[in-house]
């Protein structure tokens, strides 16, 4: 009878467990998202990201925070926090490194658009992915009255540095890399097929080849 038992509450705790990729559960595995939508993996558990109070959304998601809501604290050790309080155009400045993450410079205690600055000067958030010639990415925020004006801004800054592009979701490669020196699997964030070739040419030493998928081990 016990037995009977404890097979039937296997089964109960077996039904009631949430699959990979929701939150508070373990990320899902490639091909397949990680994490549900607004949820980022962090130390393989998925966590709610993007509103205030949590951490940002940097990875893959296209946007640091909700809205008009600023990213404080991003670093390469921090994800950052999402405050609703501060660093945005018209709240206060925040108490870190970067007062004012979402745009904007700190006076008297207050993020104010830069003077002249038709990118960060209106009143929408419209957020894009930065991505550098050499397939480094960061989130980056326009404020703008209208989607045209946030399109203007996003040409402009792509067209300031070479091999640069700026989209609102880049696509993730994973790509092989094959040399004299063994094997690696890369992992490149493009916004465009022509940006993925320059970034292997920037990640190549001597006679690199490469292919697309993971290495074969």
């Amino acid at each position: 009878m016990r037995l009977r038992y404890l097979a039937f509450l296997s089964v109960l705790i077996a039904c009631d467990a949430k699959p990979p990729g929701q939150e508070g559960q373990h990320c899902g595995t490639f091909p397949s998202a990680a994490c549900e939508d607004d949820l980022i993996c962090v130390d393989d558990i998925c966590t709610a990201c993007g509103g205030p109070g949590e951490i940002c959304c940097n990875e893959g998601t296209g946007k640091g925070c909700d809205g008009n809501i600023a990213c404080v604290g991003a670093g390469w050790e921090s994800y950052g926090t999402c405050s609703g309080d501060c660093g945005s155009v018209g709240l206060a400045c925040c108490g870190s490194d970067d007062p004012c993450p979402n745009g904007g410079e700190c006076n008297l205690g207050t993020c104010t658009a830069t003077p002249g600055d038709a990118c960060q000067s209106g009143k929408n958030a419209f957020s894009f992915i930065l991505v550098e010639a050499d397939c480094q990415n960061t989130v980056v925020t326009f404020m703008t009255d209208t989607p045209e004006q946030a399109e203007a801004c996003r040409s402009q800054l792509a067209d300031a540095a070479p091999g640069r592009e700026v989209c609102a979701a880049p696509t993730t490669s994973i790509v092989c890399k094959a040399s004299v020196n063994g094997q690696d699997t890369l992992y490149f964030s493009h916004c465009s097929p022509g940006q993925l070739e320059e970034c292997e040419l920037a990640n190549c030493g001597v006679d690199c080849t490469w292919s697309n998928g993971a290495c074969e081990p």
